[in-house]
């Protein structure tokens, strides 16, 4: 598995988006097949935590990214690091890739039409014109058991990709979508996760006439990986 960063003004971040490539491992990730055993998962003191074994229905996806959040923050408590908060723009960004991945029956950050992680949070309003930003974007999917909160959060603390977005001192906000379904046909029991990761400095604020201010040079960074964890 790979994750690649880049920074670039961003409008050349497109192309180079182009040759980027953040390969998903091999179904069994989330088992320890293919030499990839579970991480160890803080579990931290807020009480939704230990919630992370919830089963997904279309009824309940509010509380599994609740859930999946705490568990996400209790990784980051345990290093020292902030929490983070939910971004209401990264939130519509995510469930959305999660809808497009399920809908459209694939698993990348770009969509088969070539819609890329930063024009998705472009058309969101979380990235702006005129003002510093890094995002990152973690995706996954699970069937049955492993695709609840903690498999995934497990899973993806044994990838150093998504690890790595996890646990980054620079991330103050992320959005999460999860969405009942699997981007393959015939997987029975499947959920589908995106978190989106950010942080923006000299954000634009708005004038009356609907005109962002002028913020200092703009600068980006964006770091992805995916996850495949599904029962055989």
């Amino acid at each position: 598995m790979r994750s690649l960063g880049y920074r670039a003004a961003p409008r050349l971040l497109a192309a180079a988006l182009a040759t980027a490539l953040a390969c998903a491992a091999p179904a069994g990730a989330a088992d320890g097949a293919h030499g990839r055993p579970l991480a160890h998962v803080a579990l931290g003191s807020d009480p939704s935590c230990a919630q992370g074994d919830m089963a997904p229905t279309r009824d309940n996806l509010a509380d599994v990214e609740a859930v999946t959040l705490c568990l996400l923050n209790a990784q980051r408590a345990a290093r020292g690091l902030g929490p983070l908060r939910r971004n209401g723009r990264l939130d519509v960004a995510a469930a959305r890739h999660s809808r497009d991945m399920v809908a459209r029956r694939f698993f990348a950050h770009v969509t088969p039409t070539g819609v890329d992680v930063v024009a998705r949070l472009t058309r969101s309003g979380y990235v702006l014109p005129g003002i510093s930003w890094s995002v990152g974007e973690n995706i996954a999917w699970g069937s049955g058991t492993r695709g609840v909160p903690l498999r995934i959060v497990q899973a993806w603390m044994a990838s150093p990709g998504h690890r790595a977005n996890i646990l980054s001192a620079g991330y103050r906000e992320i959005g999460l979508g999860a969405v009942i379904g699997a981007p393959s046909a015939g997987v029975p029991d499947a959920v589908t996760y995106t978190t989106d990761f950010g942080v923006r400095s000299g954000v634009a604020v708005r004038a009356r006439r609907g005109r962002p201010t002028r913020g200092r040079k703009a600068r980006s960074t964006l770091r992805r990986a995916e996850l495949l964890t599904v029962t055989r």
